[in-house]
């Protein structure tokens, strides 16, 4: 089931039929560089990895003359959302073009293309990880089970107290905070932005800023959370959290699961 800014793109009442002709699974390519030495084969990998490029996605809507004016207006919404199936991906119209079928003109199908800006489809809900007790110098914790796609925009909040924490995602990424963290104090960041904040009380907002005392490296995201298994079929994302002089420390993970388009 296709919906667009939480509107049904099958609806009897406004006589629109989402056709099967769509092509919803979209094809995924990246832009990667080419670093290569004289006289040595092949490429050498880099640490930054690739950029995935922005795919697009053709749709088509049948509906009667009467629905055009509708359909084209909520196509042109200055932001989209699509959902399909519980995932959702803001995109943005490249192209709308109605098509006539029949004699009478009645029946139009649109074709429509939508480019995704945001790569890869979402979970509309944000979800918290149960808090993971850090016994250990280094831990493994494994959240957003069944996810495809990596997660560059979870918030994580550790509670102290512990020092030298550092967070290690799947692909090398990390982010570390040398600075003690005491008991009953928060530490929360945001890995998408690289930005932390310290509280003293069990708060997701506000705090003081500390950013910068935040390291990371390397790459153009502070921390990706991707993909990690033995399985396909049995996917966790996986940060690696290391730390020290640890008393009552956890940690907990806000986000959202992504998907490969």
């Amino acid at each position: 089931m296709f919906s667009l800014n939480g509107i049904d793109l099958t609806d009897d009442a406004r006589g629109w039929a989402f056709s099967y002709n769509s092509q919803p699974l979209s094809a995924l390519a990246f832009d990667r560089v080419a670093l290569t030495r004289p006289g040595r084969d092949g490429v050498l990998p880099l640490p930054a990895g690739a950029r995935a490029e922005a795919p697009a996605i053709p749709l088509e809507v049948v509906l009667t003359e009467s629905g055009l004016d509708a359909l084209a207006a909520l196509f042109g919404s200055p932001a989209l959302l699509l959902d399909w199936d519980g995932r959702e991906v803001d995109c943005e119209l490249m192209s709308f073009a109605p098509l006539h079928e029949g004699g009478d003109g009645e029946v139009v199908t649109v074709a429509i293309l939508l480019r995704l800006s945001s790569v890869y489809w979402r979970d509309p809900a944000v979800t918290t990880s149960a808090a993971i007790v850090l016994g250990t110098n280094s831990v493994n914790v494994d959240v957003l089970a069944g996810l495809t796609g990596p997660v560059r925009d979870a918030i994580v909040r550790v509670a102290g107290g512990c020092s030298d924490l550092k967070l290690t995602g799947g692909d090398g990424s990390w982010i570390a905070y040398p600075t003690a963290i005491a008991d009953g104090d928060y530490l929360r960041i945001d890995t998408e932005s690289g930005r932390a904040w310290l509280t003293s009380a069990d708060t997701w907002t506000g705090g003081t800023e500390v950013t910068g005392l935040l390291n990371n490296g390397p790459g153009s995201y502070p921390l990706s959370i991707i993909p990690t298994f033995t399985d396909p079929a049995v996917r966790v994302g996986r940060i690696v959290v290391t730390s020290t002089a640890r008393t009552t420390a956890s940690i907990e993970v806000r986000g959202r699961r992504a998907f490969s388009v």
